[in-house]
């Protein structure tokens, strides 16, 4: 079969029988050489099946728990007014290549699912711009320009991000950058180190880097992937800790309302350091994570699965062994929203589970609730937790 013969419509087939379950050997056979046929094709189905949900996790789900996902997902999902339910062979297949894209990923709990619940109504918010603070005193919306001092906006497929010159005439200037809710946000700082900045994060760093050392500020949480120099140390400072790079990409979440500072080592080796009590330091090999606990100056090590902590970056809600009240401040964080528990037990209570940060915050809040564990009363941009 050419290439010329992989029509959208019978593609959007073979992707949505695969979805289904329905696809046999020689439609499989068939896929599989559209595959091949370019990069670009394997690109957009390791796409489509992973925002399709079919992974390790879906694949960990009960028949019946999968079922009823798909079906209420079909009577959400509508065409010109008719449900996917309702059509006819090819065009259901057709249609069904929205759902990716309107649900994420099948959101799946190990507790074991109530009645369903009248769905929740949420307000929808539409995301503010990113904002860029010069130490000169401006404001400006970086969604709305071109070029900032030595920086350059550059549109990529998924978002923006900010490029610096690795020279310039700004070695003084300092930025920051406010990432609101339901934003990320990634910057090339001039050293060519690259930095993912989650929602709700402030950032301050040098236009150009100068000094012995080369020193940003964090409040929030930020994915690095830092140029190791020896002869100028890259250093980050946070809420009462610094993290110096010895070549390394690490995550650090450190929000001014959390307990602790979580420094995550994905590569290479890190330093993490109390800022007012320097015995109390660790250095950090891949795979570990420290704790430095705000009110005590303590810092903990302990061995940590990654991915769950940089999932962020790739779009996705993560949680394994997760106290909901982590989800709830994450949830609270990307949504913009204010969260109250009725009681300090619930807070503690464990779920698992992955969706993307595309999906509409009342979503979450119906699946965790048809856990059976907890309940949720909505108000405007308030949920209470009970």
């Amino acid at each position: 079969m050419t290439n010329q013969t992989f029509t959208n419509l019978r593609v959007s087939e073979l992707l949505s029988r695969k979805v289904l379950g329905e696809i046999t050997d020689e439609e499989m056979l068939e896929l599989e050489q559209w595959r091949s046929v370019n990069a670009e094709n394997q690109k957009f189905y390791q796409q489509f099946m992973q925002q399709a949900g079919l992974n390790k996790r879906l694949e960990q789900a009960d028949a019946l728990e999968t079922e009823y996902h798909l079906n209420e997902l079909m009577e959400r999902i509508q065409i010109d007014g008719q449900s996917i339910r309702k059509m006819y062979s090819w065009q259901k297949y057709v249609a069904i290549l929205a759902i990716p894209l309107m649900i994420g990923v099948v959101f799946y709990f190990k507790s074991k699912q109530k009645n369903p619940k009248e769905s929740v109504v949420a307000v929808s918010k539409t995301p503010n711009g990113v904002i860029l603070l010069t130490s000169e005193g401006k404001k400006i919306n970086l969604d709305e320009v071109q070029k900032v001092d030595n920086g350059t906006i550059v549109s990529t497929s998924d978002d923006q991000e900010l490029v610096y010159a690795k020279e310039g005439e700004n070695a003084t200037q300092m930025h920051t950058i406010v990432v609101p809710s339901q934003r990320d946000f990634k910057i090339v700082l001039s050293d060519g180190s690259i930095v993912w900045l989650n929602a709700g994060t402030t950032f301050t760093y040098p236009v150009e880097f100068s000094g012995k050392n080369r020193e940003v500020t964090l409040d929030g949480e930020a994915f690095f992937e830092v140029k190791h120099n020896a002869q100028q140390p890259f250093l980050v400072k946070t809420n009462g800790v610094a993290v110096e790079d010895l070549g390394t990409s690490f995550n650090i979440k450190s929000y001014q309302k959390d307990s602790k500072v979580l420094t995550t080592l994905v590569s290479g080796k890190a330093k993490v350091v109390s800022t007012t009590d320097a015995s109390q330091s660790a250095m950090l090999s891949p795979g570990y994570q420290s704790a430095y606990y705000v009110s005590s100056g303590q810092i903990d090590v302990k061995a940590v699965e990654i991915n769950p902590v940089i999932a962020w970056k790739e779009g996705k809600f993560v949680f394994e062994h997760q106290r909901l009240e982590d989800i709830m401040n994450d949830i609270s964080r990307w949504y913009g929203l204010e969260i109250d528990f009725a009681n300090e037990g619930l807070k503690k209570l464990e779920f698992n589970g992955t969706i993307s940060k595309s999906e509409p915050y009342d979503r979450i809040i119906q699946v965790l609730e048809n856990t059976g564990k907890v309940k949720f009363r909505i108000s405007q941009n308030k949920i209470n937790v009970q």
